[in-house]
């Protein structure tokens, strides 16, 4: 895993990070998703899950530390 590479060294939390991937779309859908999972597991009395991608990839035609960060759950 790579170190953080800021001027001080901090780690951004990973909550903060999640609250901002697609302007916030990201959290809301999971937290209904999270809703209706712990629901059904109550209804059923059956397992789930949830699976959540995070992507970090360059941004084109910018400089070498501009990273974009998106996410998907399912």
């Amino acid at each position: 895993m790579a170190k953080p590479t800021s001027d001080d060294d901090t780690v951004r939390p990973f909550a903060a990070v999640l609250a901002e991937i697609g302007g916030g779309k990201l959290h809301a859908r999971l937290s209904a998703q999270l809703a209706e999972l712990t629901a059904a597991v109550t209804e059923t009395g059956k397992k789930g899950q949830i699976t959540v991608t995070i992507r970090v990839e360059h941004l084109k035609k910018a400089d070498a530390n501009t990273l974009m960060v998106t996410g998907s759950s399912n």
